[in-house]
């Protein structure tokens, strides 16, 4: 790939929020925050795309997958397909952390502990966008306003993006810039909307493991530069990020 090719493509992610790059590197230093989070990353959910798009679905699943039409990939209408070469894409840009404090409380419609137990990512049902699936075993709610909720039940949560595994092994990653996505086996505080559609989408949390927080979002939100709030709790003990919360809720 040719340099003029290279900055015409990243120039391009920052008016529709997509872009490609190739992954040997890229000479524009102003981008490589951008261009790191571009790289494969080990907590992203992969679907085989074969087998996602022969696969019989259920109509409660036919009808989930639509409401992620055009939502994942750049320009909303185009068919996700494999690229050519060792082109990968980029993350999205969406600066969709503007105004979210590090523990928002009244953003959220439910405030939940727990584990995740499953971690699948999914095809719209037009396949122009991709979502990933966590499901929770809860342990505590500390905000329920649906007021339908109870810990020891599971409680399922989406995020925008995921991994598209092509039959030639090559996996294509779809992600929000600077968002994270939840392991399966791992114990989290998760930040959720419950949307019109009665799903609920993540928006951040918090990683409890050995008595410490680790933030989901903000890969890169030791940088000042980044404007993420997150980093606050980084590293913070557990039993004061949940007092600190319970606080703030109260």
């Amino acid at each position: 790939m040719s340099g003029l090719t290279k900055c015409v493509l990243v120039f391009f992610a920052f008016f529709t929020g997509w872009s490609v790059l190739e992954v040997s590197g890229s000479p524009m230093n102003s981008l490589a925050r951008i261009a790191q989070q571009g790289e494969k990353r080990s907590d992203t959910p992969v679907l085989d795309y074969e087998a996602e798009t022969r696969k019989t679905v259920s109509r409660e699943r036919k009808e989930k997958n639509s409401r992620f039409n055009g939502r994942g990939y750049y320009d909303k209408k185009t068919r996700i397909a494999e690229l050519p070469g060792s082109i990968q894409m980029l993350p999205t840009i969406t600066h969709w952390w503007v105004r979210l404090p590090a523990l928002p409380v009244s953003q959220s419609d439910v405030i939940v502990l727990g584990e995740v137990v499953e971690a699948e990512a999914h095809l719209s049902d037009d396949q122009t966008g991709i979502y990933s699936e966590f499901t929770m075993k809860t342990e505590e709610f500390f905000k329920d306003t649906t007021g339908s909720l109870s810990p020891g039940n599971t409680i399922t949560a989406n995020r925008i993006g995921g991994g598209v595994r092509f039959a030639s092994g090559k996996i294509q990653e779809y992600r929000i810039f600077e968002q994270g996505m939840p392991l399966k086996g791992n114990r989290y505080v998760l930040f959720l909307k419950h949307e019109e559609s009665g799903d609920f989408s993540i928006l951040t949390g918090y990683r409890l493991s050995n008595g410490r927080i680790t933030p989901l979002d903000g890969s890169n939100s030791d940088d000042p530069a980044s404007g993420m709030v997150f980093s606050l709790y980084k590293g913070v003990d557990e039993s004061q990020f949940l007092q600190e919360l319970r606080t703030a809720i109260q």
